[in-house]
C-alpha cells in the first residue's frame, strides 16, 4: 500500500447475476395428429437437474455485506493479469467505486514509479515480496499496513505469511501481506530416473551434471537457492 492513505481494500469477489426475461406466450401450435396403432409415442425426454446457483464470493467468505464506495476510486499499481476485467467490473458494481489499474512489466519500473510521485498517486501496490524490505529501506515508497484492519487474515496460509512478513518488515512496521502464490513443476524421464524427483537438491546432485536443463528465468534460480537453503538476501 502506498502513501496515498485512502482507506480502500480490494476484496477478491464474484458476482453472479441472473437475468430474468418475460415474454408473451405464443400463440398455441395446433396439435400433433394421433399416432397410428403401429407407431410407439416418442418418449419423453428428462430434464437436466437444475444446478444451485453458487452464493457471491463475499458471502461465502463470511462478508455480510460490502462497503459502500460511491464516489472514490481505488488505484492499483500490479501486474498484467492480477486484476481481470470480470473483478474490476464485480467490485465496481458492488461497492460504486472506480477501479483504476496501471500494468507494469517488472519491479524496477514499480519502483520507479513510485519514487517519481514519493510513494503517492496509487492505494495498492503487488511488488514481488522480495523487492519489499529493500525498496522501503532505500525509498520510503510504501505505508506501513494496519492488520487489524483486515478482518480475514485467517483465510492465508500461515506459513506463508510468516514468511511474507519476514520479507516485508522494517523498523517493525509490516509493509505487504500475501496476494498469490504458485508451485514449480520438474519433469522427469522415468524410462531414465527410477527414484522420485521433488527437490532442487536432487537436481544438484552431481550424479545428474549434464542431464537437468531448466527456464533461464530469475523464479528458477530464486527458487532453486531458497530449496538449498541460501538466504536469499546474503
Amino acid at each position: 500500500m502506498n502513501r496515498s492513505g485512502k482507506p480502500l481494500l480490494l476484496v477478491a469477489l464474484m458476482l453472479l447475476v441472473a437475468l430474468v426475461t418475460a415474454q408473451c406466450a405464443p400463440p398455441a401450435a395446433p396439435a400433433a395428429p394421433a399416432p397410428t396403432p403401429t407407431e410407439a409415442p416418442p418418449a419423453a425426454e428428462e430434464a437436466p437437474p437444475m444446478e444451485e446457483e453458487a452464493p457471491p464470493a463475499w458471502e461465502a467468505a463470511g462478508l455480510d455485506e460490502l462497503p459502500d464506495l460511491s464516489g472514490q476510486t481505488l488505484r492499483i499499481l500490479t501486474w498484467e493479469g492480477y486484476v481481470p476485467d470480470e473483478l474490476k467490473e464485480a467490485f465496481e458494481r458492488a461497492t460504486g467505486a472506480k477501479v483504476e489499474v496501471t500494468y507494469i512489466s517488472d519491479n524496477g519500473e514499480l519502483i520507479s514509479k513510485l519514487r517519481a510521485t514519493g510513494g503517492e498517486g496509487w492505494d495498492l501496490a503487488s511488488p514481488t515480496v522480495d523487492n519489499v524490505r529493500v525498496a522501503q529501506e532505500l525509498y520510503g515508497i510504501y505505508q506501513p499496513i494496519d492488520l487489524s484492519r483486515i478482518k480475514y487474515m485467517d483465510n492465508i496460509i500461515e506459513s506463508l505469511d510468516e514468511r511474507v512478513a519476514e520479507y516485508s518488515t522494517v523498523d517493525g512496521e509490516r509493509y505487504s501481506i500475501p496476494f498469490t502464490w504458485g508451485t514449480s513443476g520438474l519433469i522427469v524421464n522415468t524410462a531414465r530416473i527410477q527414484e522420485p524427483i521433488n527437490s532442487y537438491r536432487q537436481l544438484c546432485d552431481p550424479k545428474y551434471k549434464g542431464r537437468v536443463t531448466y527456464r533461464y528465468r530469475y523464479p528458477t534460480f530464486v527458487g532453486a537457492a531458497y530449496g538449498l537453503g541460501f538466504d536469499l538476501f546474503a
